[in-house]
């Protein structure tokens, strides 16, 4: 038997990487994207790995790929005062009507409204939180496929679940207001539309919407959301683009008997209800009565609105990636009033043994069981059994007091409860098969096993019966029957224009998956090898090799192979084209230049971009790392730790047989020697104490001897206070005084006293005996001594004083003269004497 029902199913996810996941993803749903890839391969990666982890700790569980694994969730506009409605609308206050219908007395054993053809199939809300709006149309659908043969001719053509599709945008667009939180809120959609004029209500749209008459069909307002976004920004309503005698509400109204909302406006304003309350309680979940209340309720062919809570962590990633018809179960840890999430109910049965729910979802037929799942009845999976609201069709009886007339099913009502793959039907007895056995080889779309001959002629089975073609352009085989079916799962052969052949894998002829079909060469060229299959790509996310033997595609690889390691723009080569490439994750990626480079070793011409020298060339020489810099001089940036080399500075200190530049020296070698920073000065060198201690050759004035250091100075201060040519001393043999400095002297020119300090003097005030100057002021204190009391005895002793003044004067003057020439002669003999001693 060939049948492909899920393709993903064939692959193994846990071992695929984040690329080779999207490439099956992408063929799986005929994904292509005109820009943005990378971002959706991003956003993919991040849910892919957490399916993946799941699926690690549980490789059982029911997950797999799913259509919106490429895009994140948007949610439609709203406005700051959204906490606000959504604390004063809580999911009870909603204009409604207790249950108007008594319980059936007897409810069928199971219910599934698709089997009824009172329900449509699941659609996808794509990855806009539009699920209430979804769960609302549901409930609407089903009221018009259930008032069928009441309405006029226009909708009774309409009223089949393959044709009927109402407009959600319609919908969405005409709602009360523009801030208000209905994630996951059945009917507060419908609520808020029907009655969108409230006095005082501060979130309603300015100017108010008007309450809808009708519902629209998606052929009229198709999903778009950007247009949506357009309309809602913009304030704009959306007008029915119905004929005014196909306009339909297709809902009974009642007298409204729930809990009042917004101050008793329900009563005041619009005392009609089409809402009627099943159940409503954040405190419990749905009791006995309860079941039995909605079971007559699906029995008479009517679905109900339900709420759950999808949470986030594992139990989130196990409902948004499930695929096949397991039982769904999440415990409900707390009780919440609105849930996050809406759904409808649909039907209940038992499965593997379990009474369950039969719930249709909004996220498209990839998902789950085409679009349906299962929840246990009385677990409260996923918190689901806390709120049930529904609607009554316009035209439905009251008095109805039996189950809705079944008619001719599809199926039997247990077969897609009981049996979890396939099923025979044989003269009303069921047995459930994991495949279909030899003796009913064929597999219908119902997933029931059957045994069809049909003649040659007709060789085809479409809507279980034979055919000369399939009108849906697509089979398979299955025996020797070809079965028509809407679309291939897995892949197809193009067999004429209008005929395609679907296969579980592509022939030699013709190996390359393009989605949907196989293909002898890619369109796009491009391709990556997945599980042992040759999968087409529009482009490579990461690298490719060229394959001589099929035109030069490409094939898309993770990393590039020994035999051609560089990628160079996403082409493995054996060498770059540039010569230089970087290292990153491991991988050798060429690049046009490098701004810091260190050369291959066993590739002189090929050059490995760098962002810091390593240890081994750690100078940063302009473009290259070196052992040394070319010029010996290097700077240290210290924030990357890394050597840059550079021309001679005015300033460095000796380093590993190189210069490092420096802005000033550092205390372990503190001066400045010739731009060498240094313990000490060098020998016959001075030190100046300055912003930058330097060495120098000479001082400008004087130098004192510090240790093993010469330091210059501005003037001898205590205790070196004598100047011995430059050099401050604390003593000398022979000084002069010129102003405020003591210079030493050798010998004295002219005069010298000695008492104990050998001082020059260029005149003496006494008495020069033998080149020294005596002074003579006792005799002079005498003369004092013997006038004063002369003065006494008359004016005779007083001239006799001064003239004996004068004479001492002009004797001392004499004495002086005298003195000075002899000094100049002996000078004079010992310059001429120390001359002849050089010559």
């Amino acid at each position: 038997m060939i049948y492909i029902r899920i393709f993903c199913a064939q692959f193994e996810l846990t071992k695929l990487t984040c690329e080779e996941g999207f490439v099956l993803y992408k063929q799986t749903f005929n994904k292509s994207y005109q820009q943005d890839e990378k971002m959706h391969f991003d956003i993919f990666c991040s849910n892919f790995r957490d399916v993946v982890e799941l699926l690690k700790t549980d490789p059982n569980l029911p997950i797999g790929l799913v259509p919106m694994m490429d895009s994140h969730v948007n949610k439609y506009p709203r406005k700051s005062n959204m906490n606000k409605y959504y604390k004063t609308k809580p999911q009870n206050d909603i204009c409604s009507t207790i249950n108007p219908l008594p319980d059936l007395m007897t409810v069928y054993s199971s219910v599934d409204l698709r089997e009824m053809d009172l329900i449509t199939p699941s659609k996808s809300q794509g990855t806009y939180l539009w699920s209430q709006v979804f769960s609302t149309n549901a409930i609407f659908e089903n009221s018009i496929l259930r008032d069928k043969k009441n309405l006029n001719s226009f909708w009774q053509t309409k009223a089949s679940p393959s044709i009927l599709n109402l407009s959600e945008q319609y919908l969405m667009s005409n709602l009360l207001c523009d801030s208000c939180n209905y994630d996951g809120i059945i009917f507060r959609t419908f609520n808020d539309a029907l009655y969108n004029t409230v006095p005082g209500n501060l979130f309603q749209r300015d100017p108010p919407r008007k309450p809808i008459s009708t519902v629209d069909l998606m052929e009229n307002y198709p999903f778009d959301y950007n247009k949506y976004l357009a309309n809602w920004t913009s304030n704009i309503a959306l007008p029915t683009k119905l004929l005014p005698e196909n306009i339909l509400l297709p809902l009974k109204f009642f007298n409204n008997s729930g809990v009042q909302y917004m101050v008793n406006w329900c009563n005041l304003y619009a005392a009609k209800t089409p809402i009627v309350k099943i159940f409503d309680d954040d405190k419990q979940n749905f009791n006995i009565s309860t079941i039995k209340t909605i079971q007559s309720y699906l029995s008479r062919g009517l679905a109900i609105a339900m709420n759950i809570f999808i949470g986030s962590g594992p139990q989130q990633i196990l409902f948004q990636n499930f695929k096949g018809n397991a039982i769904l179960h999440n415990e409900c840890e707390q009780i919440f009033s609105s849930g996050d999430h809406a759904v409808t109910l649909v039907g209940y049965g038992k499965k593997s043994g379990k009474d369950v729910w039969v719930i249709k979802n909004s996220w498209g037929e990839w998902w789950g069981d085409k679009g349906f799942f299962f929840f246990e009845i009385g677990k409260n999976s996923y918190c689901s059994e806390q709120f049930a609201y529904t609607s009554i069709p316009k035209y439905f009886d009251m008095t109805e007091t039996t189950p809705y007339s079944r008619g001719t099913l599809k199926r039997g009502l247990t077969y897609t409860l009981d049996c979890d793959n396939y099923f025979t039907n044989i003269s009303g007895k069921v047995d459930c098969y994991d495949t279909c056995p030899p003796a009913y080889p064929v597999l219908l779309e119902t997933n029931q096993c059957v045994n069809i001959s049909c003649p040659s002629d007709k060789m085809y089975v479409e809507h279980n019966q034979c055919s000369s073609k399939c009108t849906t352009n697509a089979y398979y085989v299955s025996g020797s029957i070809n079965i028509c079916v809407p679309f291939c799962s897995g892949f197809f052969i193009q067999i004429t224009s209008s005929s395609k052949q679907c296969i579980e894998k592509c022939p030699e002829s013709s190996p390359y998956y393009q989605p949907g079909t196989c293909v002898s060469k890619c369109s796009s060229g491009i391709y990556s090898a997945v599980n042992q299959k040759l999968v087409c790509q529009d482009v490579c996310n990461s690298v490719f090799v060229l394959n001589a033997s099929n035109d030069n595609s490409q094939q898309c690889l993770q990393f590039c192979p020994s035999d051609a390691p560089y990628s160079d723009a996403g082409l493995c080569s054996l060498r770059c084209i540039s010569g230089a490439y970087s290292i990153i994750d491991n991988q050798y990626i060429c690049q046009d230049s490098c701004s810091l480079f260190i050369t291959n070793i066993s590739n002189q011409n090929s050059k490995q971009c760098i962002k810091f020298c390593p240890l081994a060339a750690p100078y940063y020489d302009p473009g290259s790392c070196s052992v040394s810099c070319t010029s010996g001089y290097f700077t240290v940036d210290s924030g990357v730790q890394q050597f840059f080399c550079q021309q001679p500075c005015a300033l460095f200190i000796n380093m590993n047989n190189q210069r490092q530049c420096v802005k000033q020296c550092p205390l372990e070698a503190p001066f400045n020697d010739s731009g060498l920073c240094s313990v000490l000065c060098s020998s016959n060198t001075f030190l100046v104490i300055n912003s930058i201690q330097t060495c120098v050759s000479n001082c400008s004035k004087y130098f004192v001897q510090q240790q093993n250091q010469q330091l210059c100075v501005s003037s001898c201060t205590t205790p070196l206070t004598y100047i011995n040519g430059t050099e401050c001393v604390h003593s000398c043999e022979y000084f002069k005084q010129t102003g405020s400095e003591n210079i030493c002297v050798n010998p004295c020119q002219i005069f010298q006293i000695q008492d104990g300090l050998k001082k020059c003097l260029e005149k003496c005030n006494g008495d020069v005996v033998d080149g020294e100057c005596h002074m003579k002021e006792k005799n002079t204190m005498k003369f004092v001594i013997i006038a004063v009391p002369a003065a006494v005895g008359g004016i005779i002793v007083l001239i006799i004083l001064i003239v004996t003044v004068k004479c001492c004067q002009k004797r001392t003057l004499l004495r002086k003269s005298n003195a000075k020439a002899q000094l100049k002669e002996n000078m004079k003999q010992k310059l001429i004497s120390t001359d002849k001693s050089q010559l």
